[in-house]
């Protein structure tokens, strides 16, 4: 059903890799104000982005051949 394809990309899998950037964001905001002198913070909060966002492509990734390979078998 490509209507739960769709669903399943906005709201399953990007709310946390949205939830990461956001908070890598913040944490390079407040280093560059000097409200956080930690660069471990940053690079930490930057790979938790990085990860969770190669996380949601793979999962997207394997959904998508997933649903292919379904369509395939019914024709």
């Amino acid at each position: 059903n490509p209507f739960l394809l769709r669903y399943f990309m906005r709201n399953c899998s990007t709310s946390s890799a949205e939830d990461a950037t956001n908070a890598a964001e913040q944490a390079e905001l407040e280093y560059m104000l000097g409200l956080n002198d930690s660069v471990t913070d940053l690079l930490v909060a930057q790979q938790k982005a990085n990860i969770s966002i190669q996380y949601t492509v793979a999962i997207k990734n394997a959904v998508t051949q997933a649903y292919q390979e379904i369509m395939a078998i019914q024709f």
